[in-house]
């Protein structure tokens, strides 16, 4: 799906990028030259490049010139676990090449990941990461930061909450833990009404649901993720039991909700929509293998 992932493969650009042990090396060498070219008249601008995918790797020598700016992109990172986990083989990468960027780059910024791409209705609980990666990133001497999120349709999560709290982060990246919760309950009681709890009753029984899961931004199937923790049996058993509670906190909801709210709590619930094609779609298939 990416067909240029190893860069340019001329002999010139290829005996850079050898000696540099990556792809960024002709990358950040014809950056360099732009960013001298313009930097006598336009002592302001800066020259901005993205560390993404074949180029995500820092190069062995070659620096960013003062007006450059490298963009590290976490595309291929696990979002359940955070990004310093060392224990999360998905992330151990993406910790080394942000180090290496911190040590030689002074204008260092990120684009982040905070949705599911192939369904921006599916449920994905990266709540539990969010404080820990903005303070991570801060740590890194990160100096700005792009959250794409799902900008291209109305959200049916809780695509809201996380706009709010990404905010918040991003004025405060060393909030307290206590500070961040009492974020997320504030939020839900003024956004949901007076039955915020059940949606919060949910919202956490989501996270917990994860396990010792991985899931990155095109996951594709959230039985394989998301399901009830409390209940015994297989995947379909237990994504049944998942759906049945998930229901009925809604419903709960749904009881003092004023007509904003209600429409907010609807809007929500739409993840459950899409989770319960994909049990529909379960059954059907453990029909047919029966037959």
């Amino acid at each position: 799906s990416y067909p240029h992932q190893a860069g340019c493969q001329c002999e010139n650009c290829k005996a850079i990028d050898d000696r540099e042990g990556t792809p960024m090396g002709s990358l950040l060498t014809f950056v360099n030259r732009i960013a001298d070219d313009i930097k006598d008249d336009y002592p302001n601008v800066y020259v901005d490049t993205l560390a993404y995918r074949y180029t995500r790797k820092a190069p062995k020598t070659i620096k960013p010139r003062d007006n450059v700016i490298i963009r590290l992109c976490s595309i291929e990172c696990c979002f359940c676990h955070p990004l310093d986990d060392p224990d999360c083989p998905h992330n151990v990468e993406f910790k080394k090449d942000i180090e290496e960027w911190a040590a030689i780059c002074n204008n260092l910024y990120i684009w982040d990941y905070t949705t599911d791409f192939l369904c921006y209705l599916s449920p994905f609980p990266n709540f539990a990461v969010l404080q820990k990666n903005v303070k991570f990133f801060k740590d890194h001497h990160v100096i700005g930061m792009f959250e794409q999120g799902n900008y291209q349709s109305l959200s049916g999560e809780f695509g809201e909450l996380r706009g709010y709290l990404l905010a918040k982060l991003l004025w405060d990246p060393y909030m307290s833990e206590e500070q961040y919760q009492t974020h997320i309950n504030e939020f839900m009681e003024g956004y949901y009404g007076e039955g915020w709890q059940a949606i919060r009753r949910f919202f956490d029984r989501l996270h917990r649901s994860v396990g010792d899961n991985h899931f990155g931004i095109y996951y594709e199937d959230p039985l394989d993720l998301f399901v009830d923790p409390d209940t015994e049996g297989d995947n379909l058993q237990r994504a049944e039991a998942f759906l049945c509670k998930g229901r009925a906190d809604f419903a709960a909801a749904k009881q003092t909700a004023t007509a904003d709210q209600l429409a907010r709590i609807q809007r929500a619930e739409v993840q459950l929509d899409v989770y319960e094609w994909y049990v529909c779609r379960a059954r059907f298939n453990a029909l047919a293998e029966d037959d």
